[in-house]
């Protein structure tokens, strides 16, 4: 049955959210959060945050985020058309029948072949010799075959060398490299590249390209260390260099090298289980690392987006304030000056007849001229005779900005 199309106002749309919370409304709607948080970017509808409702089952006051004004060009009116429900089909299940005497004797085309159970996944095979390695691998096998140990006994990735990050003695240089090679060709057969990744310091890393993301994996011998007798005149010494050694164990370690990603990110020897019999469980954990890259960008996408439109009203904010105090401190002069002009031109009057009143002439050339200097400057000073009046009306904004909401 086909459901209906949903149609709210903003209003309506902005008091829902705020009551319930998105997940609720979701199932309720049959629509996605990604799709109702795209109609709420849409018509400019502020949401709660993540801290709003556990705050509120606390029974915390909680203050809601005020709903902007419609802008001029958008509809007040949304319309959410539900997503077709998807019922997935039942799976029929067969019991398998234990194996009697009688089914013994039954020939192979009387056996029912679908009650036999699917076969096990194959294991990767790792290749006995370099001949259909992949490139990185030839390339790893000339450089690593001519490098010196270092103190571990191991031979790792050369400085400023095209190697993959492979750091093992050369006892198991070879079935180090046969590993990588056979992650390296298994996933690029599902269309994924082994590349190098070259750092800050010249150095080179191992990453598989997953899509746009790149996962880095490296391969390493654990390495036991002990402690050598030292000699009487060693033993007088503060600091000894070389006082240990390192053995090698034969025990591989592969990892990947990334925060974000399904766990578990090493595999090691053990008694039980080598490296090689779980290529397949390290192959699936690098794709789904991978993904893992893929939503953490995504997502890291959005919050610094979220963040630049936060300090963006931030500073749209700072710039109303200091806009508001602007106003009102020129609207605070321009009374006060209004106030001195009020009072200049009561202190000229009654100049003017305190002179009469002692029997000065006021048409004096010399008391006139005074009198008439006095008003004029009342008359300068009075902020209704220019133009204060028109700027000020036409600088308000349309919607009254109150100090207190912009703090």
């Amino acid at each position: 049955m086909e459901q209906l199309e949903i149609t709210l106002t903003r209003e309506e749309l902005f008091d829902a959210i705020w009551k319930t919370p998105m997940c609720h409304l979701c199932k309720t709607w049959n629509i996605s959060i990604y799709q109702l948080s795209k109609i709420c970017e849409q018509f400019d509808i502020p949401r709660p945050g993540p801290d709003y409702w556990p705050l509120l089952r606390l029974n915390r006051a909680m203050e809601r985020t005020p709903l902007p004004p419609v802008a001029p060009n958008q509809t007040s009116i949304i319309r959410i058309l539900p997503q077709p429900v998807v019922r997935s089909a039942k799976l029929q299940t067969r019991k398998i029948q234990p194996v009697t005497e009688a089914s013994k004797s039954e020939s192979p085309d009387d056996i029912d072949k679908s009650a036999i159970p699917a076969a096990l996944p194959t294991l990767l095979l790792v290749a006995q010799d370099f001949r259909k390695a992949h490139p990185l691998i030839r390339t790893s096998r000339e450089l690593m075959g001519k490098k010196t140990p270092d103190n571990y006994g191991r031979v790792g990735p050369c400085w400023r060398r095209r190697c993959v990050n492979i750091s093992v003695t050369k006892q198991n240089l070879k079935r180090a490299l046969l590993i990588m090679d056979a992650i390296f060709r298994n996933l690029e057969s599902k269309g994924h590249k082994a590349e190098l990744i070259e750092d800050c310091y010249e150095r080179f890393e191992t990453g598989i390209k997953i899509g746009a993301e790149k996962v880095r994996v490296k391969m390493m011998e654990r390495t036991l260390r002990r402690e050598r007798e030292l000699t009487e005149k060693e033993k007088a010494e503060r600091y000894i260099w070389n006082r240990y050694f390192y053995e090698p164990t034969g025990i591989l370690n592969f990892s990947i090298e990334e925060y974000h990603g399904p766990a578990p990110k090493i595999w090691t020897d053990k008694k039980r289980q080598r490296i090689e019999d779980v290529l397949g469980e390290i192959v699936d954990a690098i794709a789904a690392t991978g993904e893992a890259l893929r939503l953490h960008r995504i997502a890291e996408a959005e919050r610094q987006r979220l963040e630049a439109e936060r300090a963006r009203r931030e500073y749209e904010l700072r710039q109303l304030r200091e806009q508001e105090l602007d106003r009102r401190r020129t609207l605070e002069q321009q009374a006060v000056c209004w106030e001195k002009a009020a009072q200049l031109r009561a202190f000229a009057n009654a100049c003017e007849t305190r002179l009469k009143s002692q029997g000065t002439t006021v048409q004096d050339s010399s008391t006139k001229l005074w009198l008439d200097w006095v008003r004029q400057c009342a008359e300068e000073l009075d902020p209704l005779n220019g133009n204060y009046l028109q700027r000020a009306i036409r600088s308000l904004p349309e919607q009254m900005i109150k100090l207190g909401a912009l703090e």
